[in-house]
């Protein structure tokens, strides 16, 4: 499955949702020691989750935590000498997805499933959907870092 879009609200993601989505993507481009691999995967999850809670609380709230979890992550490399620009855009996107599972727990994921012949949409939990998008990034930042 290939995750879109959640499916809270008609709507599409607005353009305020769409600059945080290349914020996260850029700050994991150019951060010391940032991969483009990594990046990609966090404005992924940007992309899926920070639509609904840019929708509800505005843009600069979710810039905000976006903000904050980029530093937590930040402050925590730093202490264990790890690679800033791996887990800054990681945890930022995981903040917003925090914010979504909160405000949403019970939201579904829209998702594209690419069987030849028979390619369909469908829905996952979105609690599903957050737990593997975390688990392939934080595996995803592991080998890059190790690199």
């Amino acid at each position: 499955m290939i995750p879109v879009r959640d499916n809270i609200g008609e709507r599409g993601a607005s353009p305020a949702a769409l600059v945080i989505c290349a914020l996260v993507l850029l700050a994991g481009i150019f951060l010391p020691d940032g991969n483009i691999w990594v990046a990609l995967m966090a404005g992924f999850g940007a992309w899926i989750f920070a639509p609904t809670p840019v929708r509800e609380l505005g843009a600069i709230p979710v810039l905000l935590i976006a903000t904050a979890g980029g530093l937590i992550a930040w402050w925590v490399a730093q202490d264990a000498n790890s690679a800033v620009g791996i887990w800054a855009p990681l945890a930022s996107t995981g903040a917003i997805a925090l914010v979504h599972l909160l405000k949403h727990p019970r939201a579904q994921v829209i998702g594209l499933v690419p069987i030849p012949y028979r390619t369909s949409l469908t829905e996952a939990p979105s609690v599903v959907v957050i737990i593997i998008w975390a688990a392939a990034a934080v595996i995803l930042a592991l080998v890059v870092q190790t690199r």
